[in-house]
């Protein structure tokens, strides 16, 4: 399943308006939570997503302080 462009557009453009960070990543949150709703995910998938993107950020994370070492 691939999410619908026009979903896709709106919550970027709403989160690039947003100067207020914590704010962004609230509405971010929200409209992928809603875009994965509607789209048929299961509140499993939703969280296996979920821990994905916090797994990606880890690794990232990891990468930049081994380069720093």
């Amino acid at each position: 399943m691939a999410i619908q462009e026009t979903g896709t557009q709106d919550w970027k453009k709403k989160a690039l308006q947003v100067k207020d960070t914590p704010r962004a990543s609230r509405i971010l949150a929200k409209a992928l939570y809603k875009e994965l709703k509607n789209i048929g995910f299961s509140r499993n998938e939703i969280l296996a997503v979920s821990s994905e993107i916090v797994g990606l950020v880890g690794s990232e994370m990891k990468q930049l302080r081994e380069t720093v070492q």
